[in-house]
């Protein structure tokens, strides 16, 4: 099922108003900077907070919150993680998971044992809270709220103050959960790279509103949108692993339209969809096609549109194919180009990164 919801909100001088509406599966990041208004939403759509008198929160065909209605957060089925794990301290991993498996949504979710081996929890269970890194906490938290069997998962900043190689681990557990699962849900942050990482469609806040919803290949690219003025701004695409160059230690990604991108070799297999960033500061231009270049993905590309970062960049939006690239280069470049926009040139792109494969979809 999925989630509508109108939300109003007011404290002293600041007041949120915001639409969200999520399809039945997948991520939807809610990004904006601090003091937005995203942990506010998450609370009001968990019932945690009352939304104002212009509220109205749907999940399927129920109403969990209009003029006339106000459903406790303890009858709307909702699985949260907060920014800190928040485990009972006096119970060990394994009990606090059964304390969650006795308050179950629905009797047909994942079990105990499933969501441990997803989050790969299984040798925590016997310490305590106190015994586990920031990343484990999150592990534990995140499989708690699984074990509920909830119809949504709200999940607030759950990376915050874990160290780079945990952020990287729960990012990739993340990834492969909501692929096993089939439920809406809503993740918040003010990380990028998160968002780039994990979401299927952003909702973009900014001063208690919304101002951009789309997918993540549209609105990382879209020159109009917060996250093609962010510091490591670029371009996310779909593709599908296509070959395997065991000698030069090289993966090729299929991209449709007959167009091809490498990268250094993964062991994902051939088939795979998978997810590619390309760094805006990764691709710069020419007129011609080098022939004698060391740069390895030399595709063609049309000038979409630009718009000027500060006095020395402009940023571009390139389209390739049915995708669209980003690219910062120097207005002093643009000028010695003479670029326009409409024409035909070729991106060279210097890095290709692969943000996440769906081998276990």
């Amino acid at each position: 099922m999925a989630l509508s919801a109108t939300v109003t909100y007011r404290r002293e001088r600041w007041t949120l108003s915001a639409t969200l509406h999520t399809p039945p599966t997948g991520i939807t990041a809610v990004f904006g900077p601090s003091g937005c208004g995203k942990t506010t939403l998450l609370r009001v759509l968990a019932g945690l907070e009352r939304g104002g008198a212009h509220t109205d929160i749907r999940f399927g065909t129920d109403c969990w919150q209009d003029p006339h209605r106000w459903v406790p957060p303890e009858r709307r089925g909702i699985g949260y993680v907060f920014q800190d794990a928040r485990l009972f301290p006096h119970l060990r991993v394994i009990d606090n998971l059964r304390f969650a498996g006795r308050r179950r949504f629905d009797a047909d979710g994942p079990d105990l044992e499933q969501v441990s081996h997803w989050l790969q929890i299984d040798e925590l269970a016997q310490r305590w809270p106190a015994e586990l890194s920031g990343g484990e906490q999150q592990r534990v938290a995140i499989a708690r709220a699984l074990i509920r069997a909830p119809r949504l998962l709200l999940l607030d900043e759950p990376l915050t103050g874990l160290d780079l190689d945990s952020r990287q681990s729960v990012m990739g557990l993340l990834e492969s959960l909501h692929r096993r699962i089939a439920l809406p849900i809503i993740y918040v942050s003010h990380h990028l790279e998160e968002v780039m990482r994990l979401a299927d469609r952003v909702v973009l806040m900014r001063d208690g509103r919304v101002q951009h919803v789309g997918g993540i290949e549209q609105l990382s690219t879209a020159l109009d949108s917060p996250l093609s003025r962010q510091p490591g701004a670029g371009a996310v695409l779909a593709g599908v692993i296509a070959e395997q160059d065991h000698e030069f230690g090289l993966s090729a990604v299929d991209i449709g339209d007959n167009m091809r991108l490498l990268l250094g070799a993964t062991p994902t297999p051939v088939g795979t969809p998978v997810r590619l960033r390309i760094p805006a500061h990764s691709v710069s231009l020419s007129r011609s096609r080098a022939a004698d270049s060391s740069i390895l993905n030399i595709l063609p590309v049309r000038i979409e549109d630009w718009q000027e970062q500060n006095t020395t960049h402009a940023m571009l939006r390139l389209a390739l194919g049915r995708h669209f690239l980003l690219a910062l280069i120097t207005r002093r470049s643009m000028a010695h180009l003479a670029l326009q926009r409409g024409e035909t040139l070729y991106a060279q792109i210097k890095g290709v990164a692969l943000l996440s494969d769906f081998t276990n979809a």
